[in-house]
């Protein structure tokens, strides 16, 4: 899948005739994306970022993941300090706000 980034942010479809852009073609593969590192993130963070994303309710996500729903709790605390928000939605919010999940 291509892409085009402006400093790390999509580019505009039409970008005003006066303003200097500088523009990359980058290659973005979506499955590198759980593998990537972000802040710290490990990948079973990011895939309940993922799961919580698609709709999940953390009964099914502890369950998907094989974890207690304790567990799940103690790591969705974890990725809310690392990411700095109060709740896992808002963390869920950041990520896909990234392009992460």
């Amino acid at each position: 899948m291509n892409e085009l980034v402006v400093s790390g942010r999509r580019a505009p479809r039409n970008p005003a005739p006066h303003r200097r852009t500088t523009v990359r073609l980058i290659q973005v593969n979506p499955r590198s994306v759980l593998r990537a590192p972000h802040l710290g993130l490990e990948n079973d963070h990011l895939r309940i970022l993922q799961l919580v994303s698609q709709g999940c309710t953390m009964a099914q996500v502890a369950r998907r993941m094989g974890m207690s729903d304790r567990t799940l709790r103690r790591k969705l605390r974890t990725i809310c300090e690392r990411v700095d928000v109060e709740t896992p939605i808002e963390a869920v919010v950041w990520a896909v706000r990234r392009r992460i999940v």
